[in-house]
């Protein structure tokens, strides 16, 4: 079903309508998040049940999809795998009132690029859908100057940038967010490095890890030369040429200052 509400489309010309399905078996929720998104100058279609919205994806194209992972008889999962051969270009966001780990993994497997948590954050929700066709980075570092800066250019060029000083937050973002790419800095302690580079592969295979190295010539480098980038997926998200170049210029800006400061 087509939600187009006239009245509440704001002026196109400023911000192009972009085409969402939700999908969810709780009607209630189903028109909440559908009026919320309308109000946000989007054209909305719903579908109530798994097959319902493959039936729609047959038909129309829509560049997101925000699925319930919970559903009788076809559940979100399932779903997604069904609608991925119409959906080559769409982001599909999952959400679930459940902490199901295993689901979680599936989703993100399967090509989710987020899965969040129900009651969901209005907020939160709006954000991720105006910049979900941004390729997203991950920024693992605790020592980095500048990360403030870093982000701020990132975001400026187009990307939607993370950072966390935590490793052991780590696990819990890339279940929840897929990342086109994780920058990992490698001044840390060799087990660890090891380690957390082991647990990202197997967690989110479909990653590019580039690592923050300082005392190669070039500065960002891609790690496991032996996975061509094309094996890992990330090059349906993001254009690896054009982030390293941004990153090597913040790099050669960023270091220039500082000398200029000394």
């Amino acid at each position: 079903m087509t939600r187009n509400n006239d009245e509440k489309i704001k002026n196109e010309s400023s911000s192009p309508v972009t085409s969402i399905l939700i999908v969810d078996d709780h009607q209630g929720m189903l028109n909440t998040l559908a009026d919320i998104l309308i109000d946000e100058n989007y054209q909305v279609s719903t579908a109530s049940s798994g097959n319902e919205a493959v039936m729609l994806c047959q038909r129309n194209k829509y560049q997101v999809i925000i699925m319930d992972v919970r559903m009788p008889r076809l559940g979100g999962v399932e779903t997604l795998r069904l609608i991925k051969a119409y959906t080559k270009d769409t982001r599909i966001i999952m959400m679930s009132a459940y902490a199901v780990d295993e689901l979680k993994y599936e989703a993100m497997q399967e090509g989710a690029v987020a899965f969040v948590q129900k009651p969901i954050d209005v907020e939160s929700i709006i954000r991720l859908v105006e910049r979900v066709e941004q390729p997203s980075i991950l920024l693992v570092s605790q020592n980095i100057k500048g990360m403030d800066v870093l982000l701020s250019y990132l975001n400026q060029h187009d990307y939607r940038a993370y950072h966390t000083d935590s490793y052991s937050e780590v696990r819990d973002l890339v279940q929840q967010i897929f990342f086109s790419v994780i920058v990992i800095e490698t001044d840390i302690n060799t087990d660890c490095e090891e380690n957390l580079h082991e647990v990202l592969e197997e967690i989110t295979p479909r990653s590019l890890l580039i690592v923050l190295d300082e005392s190669s010539k070039k500065r960002w480098q891609p790690i496991a030369a032996n996975r061509k980038q094309s094996d890992t997926g990330a090059d349906d998200f993001v254009d690896t040429d054009r982030l390293l170049t941004t990153l090597e210029a913040f790099w050669l800006k960023h270091k220039a200052k500082n000398l200029s400061e000394k």
